[in-house]
């Protein structure tokens, strides 16, 4: 409950279940300057109530110890669990054990029976000054609060930023993830629609004033999704007029594709209403762990590359994939459908000899059809089918999808159509062998992380080196060791440190850098979250 003190009046309840003594009270502390009585009760229970209902606010609580339902003593404990507000008691002389109970649960005055007007009035004095310098210091407080979550709120979004702009990031500067909320993360990339002609028809005020404008939907829309929904929001620019967001969601939030969807939603439906530039969006699933954000980057961005096959003003996100496989399947013609399904069949086996020999029967058929067009929709179905097939409904493998999409979309000659269909195949089966041995893989895994603490090691360099998606591996990673990535690269070179410090002459800062770590100071604070000691006092101890 908020603390009220309007033109520096008081505001005060009573509750005294003597009516009588209530009475003069309340007609006592009227009488005072700067105070207000808002309130008089018989009970702890009925004020409760109003509480509950948000029919009352107040500053103090005036209270007698002993009442028919609920006494004082009951009745300060129940507010002090959600409620910051200062309290007075009303006791008699032989009530003062509990009146020294009442003091150790917060109240910050007595009144003694029979009640003294004069010395009341004095008290009174006392306990507005106390009043008062609560409300100041809980406005500071808020202002504080204030600052500093918006402190933290922009240090968060630089470092997601620079995230998302790098290509490699090593693991050791992933530190600062652990500070995020667990949860479900949904990251959002929304782009401007035909940039270079947009930009050309604007005078540069005018092109100023429309991004401003955008900027403030975008900010007033997330912020009004944040506070709806009580998630966590970031949002930050990105490259060429196109922005990202980032949406938490609380680990058994199940709804949150639809509130991810309605997001996006809401944005493209106020930008286009109060501008006239048009926006494309796409969005990957959920992730849970922050370090993969640059996988689901270039996920993200490569989903968004269909704008160029599909147009822009669209939302793009994998089921949107699926839609597009429908459709080419409807246009696609009995005989070569049966020269698809063969070819799947073997993909499914991982038969790589045996896809070979099939393809020359289904590219015979492909070059009898009657336009380029009706052989792109034909080969889109066949990549779709591979997909669909080798990774089941998992969208697992549709990544692969936007980079070829893009090549056969620009491609006239019909041999290196050939080629890139092959080359495209070969490769996702090899991406299918990779999964399926995954286990063998995140032993490699490990191996090669232990042999390169003191290189630069990044979730993309890993997966490269083992042949696995880079969100996928960080996903089977975490099943299968049971911590993160980072956790464990940032244990393994905590561990080689210990090593070193124990069985080597070197000096901290040549031990930082044989561990991967370039900033020996940052290198130190996290070798004493993990040990308890800085590395220095850790190497004494073990001497």
């Amino acid at each position: 409950m908020e603390v009220i003190c309007y033109m520096n009046r008081v505001k005060a309840v009573i509750c005294e279940d003597e009516a009588r003594i209530r009475r003069g009270i309340v007609r006592l502390i009227d009488g005072f300057d700067g105070w207000e009585v808002v309130g008089a009760f018989p009970d702890g229970e009925p004020l409760l109530e109003e509480i509950e209902d948000k029919k009352i606010e107040f500053d103090v609580l005036i209270t007698d110890i002993k009442m028919p339902n609920m006494g004082g003593i009951e009745l300060i404990k129940k507010l002090n669990h959600t409620h910051s507000i200062l309290s007075v008691i009303i006791s008699g002389f032989e009530d003062f054990e509990i009146v020294q109970e009442a003091l150790r649960e917060g109240a910050i005055d007595y009144i003694l029976k029979p009640i003294d007007r004069k010395m009341l009035e004095k008290q009174f004095r006392i306990v507005r000054e106390k009043v008062i310098d609560k409300i100041e210091l809980d406005r500071h407080l808020v202002e504080v609060h204030s600052e500093a979550k918006e402190l933290t709120y922009t240090k968060q979004v630089q470092l997601l930023s620079e995230m998302v702009l790098k290509n490699d990031i090593d693991l050791s500067n992933m530190e600062w993830t652990r500070k995020f909320p667990a949860g479900k993360y949904m990251l959002i990339n929304t782009s401007l629609d035909n940039l270079s002609y947009k930009k050309n028809i604007f005078s540069d005020k005018d092109w100023e004033t429309w991004i401003f404008a955008i900027e403030n939907i975008i900010d007033e829309t997330l912020e009004s999704f944040s506070k709806r929904e009580e998630n966590n929001v970031w949002w930050w620019r990105g490259e060429k007029s196109s922005y990202w967001f980032l949406l938490h969601f609380d680990e058994e939030d199940i709804n949150y594709e639809d509130q991810s969807k309605g997001v996006v939603k809401h944005v493209k439906k106020n930008i286009q209403t109060y501008t006239p530039l048009t926006f494309s969006f796409a969005l990957e699933d959920y992730f849970n762990d922050l370090s993969v954000l640059p996988a689901m980057r270039d996920k993200i961005l490569s989903l968004m590359q269909l704008r160029m096959i599909h147009g822009g003003n669209r939302v793009y996100y994998p089921a949107f994939l699926s839609e597009i496989h429908k459709e080419s399947k409807g246009k696609t013609s009995q005989k070569i459908y049966l020269e698809i399904q063969k070819l799947v069949l073997s993909i499914e086996k991982l038969d790589v000899q045996d896809v070979e020999r099939k393809f020359p029967d289904f590219f015979s058929e492909l070059k009898k059809l009657e336009s380029p067009e009706a052989v792109e929709t034909t080969i889109r179905f066949y990549l779709f089918r591979v997909i669909k097939y080798l990774f089941k409904d998992d969208n697992r493998g549709y990544e692969y999808l936007y980079p070829i999409f893009i090549r056969i979309k620009n491609i006239s000659d019909f041999e290196q159509l050939k080629f890139e269909v092959i080359t495209w195949t070969k490769n996702v089966i090899n991406e299918k062998m990779s999964v399926d041995s995954s286990l063998n893989h995140i032993d490699k895994a490990k191996y090669w992380i232990q042999q390169n603490v003191s290189e630069s090691i990044t979730i993309s360099k890993i997966a490269d080196i083992i042949y696995m998606n880079p969100t996928y591996f960080c996903e089977v990673f975490k099943k299968q060791t049971g911590e993160t990535v980072l956790d464990y690269v940032t244990r393994i070179r905590i561990e080689k440190a210990k090593d070193l410090l124990h069985q080597s002459n070197l000096k901290i800062h040549e031990i930082s850098e044989e561990v991967g770590f370039k900033d020996t100071k940052y290198f130190s604070k996290l070798f004493k979250q993990y040990t308890g000691e800085l590395p220095s006092k850790y190497r004494n101890i073990q001497l």
